[in-house]
């Protein structure tokens, strides 16, 4: 293999790689945010907004959706917002 194509092979695999990587962040970050989101929420019942609060719970709807009462990730999902009411 010529040279010049191995080292666009390790270029493109960097490149990937870092993608991969802050995809991975991104969403590890979306989805390690909606305890403080929810949190927020509950603990100042009454005073957000009702446009404040569906434009929270519809961004956050893909996570939650899964985690319902019914579903497996509900306890964790639930400690893990509970952790964070009790901290804000």
């Amino acid at each position: 293999m010529p040279p010049f194509l191995k080292l666009d092979q390790s270029i493109i695999f960097r490149r990937v790689s870092i993608c991969g990587l802050g995809i991975f962040l991104l969403l590890l970050t979306y989805v390690l945010s909606i305890g403080p989101a929810y949190a927020y929420l509950i603990n100042h019942f009454g005073n957000v907004s009702e446009h404040t609060s569906e434009r929270i719970t519809s961004f956050y709807s893909p996570i939650y959706y899964p985690c319902r009462a019914d579903k497996p990730f509900f306890y964790q999902f639930n400690e893990y917002i509970m952790f964070w009411t009790k901290r804000l």
